[in-house]
């Protein structure tokens, strides 16, 4: 996916972990979300890559093992909580 400049220089400001997420939902909206009674219901699946700006060229690759998920919470939050801790907390 090809990346903007300027997204580019706002991420490199950012003194917490910057994420690029892409959201996939199905072309006809009846096959993407439905709303009955008991509950709102969709299909999508998003995918994440974080981002390194001193590491970007004009595009984002992402790869289908980094599914959002409730997994990704985890991973997330102890990166954020590394950003905090300095180098020696930073996740490999």
């Amino acid at each position: 996916m090809a990346i903007e400049s300027r997204w580019v220089e706002r991420w490199a400001d950012r003194l917490t972990p910057v994420y690029f997420l892409v959201v996939v939902v199905p072309t006809n909206i009846e096959d993407w979300i439905r709303h009955p009674l008991d509950g709102t219901f969709h299909r999508a699946a998003g995918y994440w890559r974080r981002v390194q700006p001193n590491e970007l060229g004009s595009s984002i690759v992402l790869d289908r093992t980094e599914r959002l998920s409730v997994d990704t919470m985890d991973i997330w939050h102890a990166d954020l909580l590394a950003a905090f801790a300095g180098p020696e907390g930073a996740r490999k």
